[in-house]
């Protein structure tokens, strides 16, 4: 009999290299952002080093994760179907993370706008549902003994990704016509410039997680191991 893990534990190891992988770039522009601005505040210096130290702990959990599945349970097959702490740890810490950024793109978001308040509080309610779904998947996941029965929970995946679709949708599109506003054509061009920078990582940082998010959906349904859950 030949068993085949590669749409399970494969797909796991893939994702941890590729998260280690990245959380190797943040942390480098972590550094770099320390070193070359001094002058910004201590709440905001503050904030980058939280959030640097959560996406530390996020590797930590994914690493414990496949240190578990593919070393401490190596060769028991019942392992792979079985809800480990690490992975609804990394579940909860990912969507806690994820809210901050957001809170802090709706803060943006909100002075952009002139002060007007319905964007930000739209941002924040989705972000606190979706963080919300997070914790009910979790609990739901850590009352079962095998993946295969939080497949009546499932719902709860496709609302939250949804939800978190349309949240970094918002924030792409909004930064993007705000700062659409601060351009003054030729007179000056080098603030133009700036405005255009700014535009283009506006649309580069939300569109990728939008497009995440999309993908996530997608393999959730198609993917017929994970379709299960």
């Amino acid at each position: 009999m030949s068993l085949s893990f590669d749409s399970t534990l494969g797909a796991a190891f893939l994702g941890h290299f590729f998260s280690a992988a990245l959380f190797g770039v943040t942390s480098v522009q972590s550094w770099i952002f320390f070193k070359n601005n001094r002058q910004d505040g201590p709440v905001l210096r503050s904030l980058i080093f939280f959030l640097w130290f959560l996406d530390a702990l996020h590797a930590a959990l994914l690493t414990w994760s496949m240190y578990h599945y593919l070393v401490t349970d190596f060769g028991n097959l019942l392992a792979v179907i079985r809800p480990f702490w690490t992975i609804a740890a990394v579940i909860v810490l990912t969507n806690t993370t994820n809210m901050f950024v957001r809170g802090i793109f709706a803060w943006r978001l909100w002075k952009l706008s002139g002060g007007v308040i319905l964007v930000p509080v739209v941002i924040g309610l989705l972000s606190l549902y979706i963080c919300g779904e997070a914790f009910y998947f979790v609990a739901k996941g850590l009352s079962v003994p095998t993946y295969f029965q939080m497949r009546p929970y499932s719902w709860s995946l496709y609302t939250a990704f949804a939800a978190e679709i349309v949240a970094d949708g918002m924030i792409t599109v909004l930064q993007y016509l705000y700062l659409r506003r601060y351009r003054t054509g030729m007179r000056y061009k080098s603030t133009d410039s700036v405005v255009q920078l700014l535009m283009m990582y506006s649309i580069n940082t939300c569109l990728v997680t939008s497009m995440c998010g999309i993908l996530c959906l997608i393999t959730v349904r198609v993917v017929p191991y994970l379709a299960m859950l």
